[in-house]
């Protein structure tokens, strides 16, 4: 009965949305109940001692999935040809969870880990002005034609990059002074004289280690009240420019098999163990490791690595540059990890009830031969209370159910597009995992709930007969395990 109810729902949400207008950036969402959710993952859980199934069992979840179906008009083609992963365990639970400020106690773990008995300085324009202004005859001359322009690696004739730069570096010049002078900054958390809010708390300055720049800071609710986020990043840097907030560390473009150059010697698990020592003497607990990929970083990296976003390189064009590991590790509960996805949650929703965004927990080291050169904790959880650990959840062949119907109504904007030919969304992984949800009129507490994600892509070709990929391996699709509703990653519900 309880099923039969659920896809009644859905087919009500279904063709509720069916006749609303859609864009690219705002997928369709059921309308949620978060008490609804928690009534119906309590309603009978199992509290029995005796051996239970395990999860895929008592879910009935096959190994694979092989689908292939067409939108009603036929633009678009799903097909689903999909491992399916599961975690290993017989219960999964419910947890509530709220932001996490770092305290004093955490900062000096981080600090004595990081920086030891290093001097931090605040962030001084380290480049003089004599410096600049001969990094700008050098673009000038490029710009001019009288020497090839040679930026940004495999970009090396981009004009349009080289004018950002120099205007980047106009812009520094006025700035500049004639010797940068550094300060001590403090390695206490300390209110900043701009913050708008009681919570607001900084530690931020720059450092050398080894003849090479440091950035260091930990943000409690500063600048904005759910920014919390801790940083540490050790790069070469263009004559002394230190990075702030980010290191020029890229993904490989060939990842699956990449042709690593034999001066990189440092294995992954070894890797992973320096990771894993770190987050030990940092106290931070519950975490496993979700992903460890190969990173590079540009010799002729610029100001800021922000400037190249999502930018990749092939390991072949990559062979000298700086090559690292980036370990990626998720919150886990029970056995069960939260899912991490390319969305980091800070979309805004249009209902009042959900105010202000707040980022997904998100935590990865870069460590190469030297040791660990980058650290990211942004948005770390506190548990408020475990609201089930055994919830109650609804079999794989009603998850099924519901992803027919969504799947096609998520996508319907392309069914009405008039300049889209066709296109294919290609469903390649399933994977079962935790995912935060906020609650309604809050604005730093959700729930980690059961879901499901779909994994693949998006593939559209145009009028002309031109095929572009619109997405990326990502989830295309999440959907609560608990009663069936559709999460929009983006916003965080």
């Amino acid at each position: 009965m309880r099923s039969k109810i659920i896809l009644c729902m859905v087919l009500v949400f279904a063709l509720t949305l069916a006749a609303c207008q859609q864009t690219p950036e705002n997928e369709y969402i059921v309308e949620k109940d978060i008490d609804r959710v928690v009534s119906s993952a309590t309603e009978g859980e199992d509290t029995h001692d005796t051996l239970s199934q395990m999860l895929a069992d008592k879910l009935n979840v096959p190994s694979e999935l092989k689908e292939t179906f067409a939108s009603q008009n036929g633009k678009i083609e799903f097909i689903i040809d999909a491992n399916i992963i599961v975690p290993t365990t017989d219960s999964v639970p419910i947890i509530r969870v709220r932001k996490h400020l770092f305290t004093q106690e955490e900062a000096d773990l981080m600090i004595g880990l990081f920086l030891g008995d290093d001097p931090l300085y605040t962030i001084p324009n380290s480049m003089t002005r004599e410096q600049i202004e001969e990094k700008l005859i050098d673009y000038y001359g490029m710009r001019d034609g009288f020497s090839p322009i040679d930026v940004d690696g495999e970009d090396s004739n981009d004009v349009e990059r080289l004018n950002e730069i120099i205007d980047s570096y106009e812009k520094a010049l006025l700035a500049a002074t004639d010797t940068p002078v550094l300060v001590l900054a403090s390695k206490e958390l300390e209110t900043p004289k701009d913050a708008n809010n009681g919570s607001a708390q900084l530690i931020e300055g720059v450092a050398k280690q080894d003849d090479i720049d440091v950035y260091f800071s930990i943000r409690n609710s500063y600048p904005l009240p759910n920014l919390v986020r801790a940083v540490y990043i050790k790069a070469k840097t263009i004559d002394g420019m230190t990075f702030n907030n980010t290191a020029p560390y890229y993904e490989l473009s060939d990842a699956q098999s990449p042709k690593v150059p034999a001066s990189f010697t440092l294995t992954k698990d070894d890797a992973q163990s320096t990771a894993d020592r770190a987050l030990e003497s940092l106290g931070i607990e519950d975490m496993v490791c979700s992903k460890t990929s190969y990173v590079v970083m540009p010799d002729n990296a610029q100001l800021s690595g922000s400037m190249w976003p999502g930018k990749t390189f092939s390991s072949e064009n990559a062979e000298n540059f700086q090559w690292a590991y980036k370990i990626k590790y998720a919150r886990s509960y029970g056995g069960v990890p939260i899912t991490i996805t390319n969305d980091d949650g800070t979309g805004v929703a249009d209902e009042e009830q959900y105010a202000e965004p707040w980022e997904y927990e998100k935590l990865e080291l870069i460590v190469d031969e030297t040791g660990i050169i980058g650290f990211l904790y942004k948005s770390p959880y506190e548990i408020v209370e475990s609201v089930t650990e055994n919830a109650k959840l609804l079999s794989f062949q009603d998850i099924q159910s519901v992803l027919s119907m969504m799947l096609p109504a998520n996508y319907a904007w392309i069914d009405k597009s008039g300049d889209i030919a066709s296109a294919i969304v290609n469903i390649s992984e399933i994977q079962f995992g935790l995912a935060r949800i906020t609650e309604p009129n809050t604005r730093d507490q959700g729930l980690l709930v059961p879901v499901w994600d779909f994994w693949g892509s998006v593939s559209i070709t145009n009028e002309k007969g031109d095929t572009n990929l619109f997405t990326k391996y990502d989830s295309l699709l999440t959907i609560n395990a608990v009663d069936g509703s559709v999460i929009d990653r983006t916003e965080g519900y």
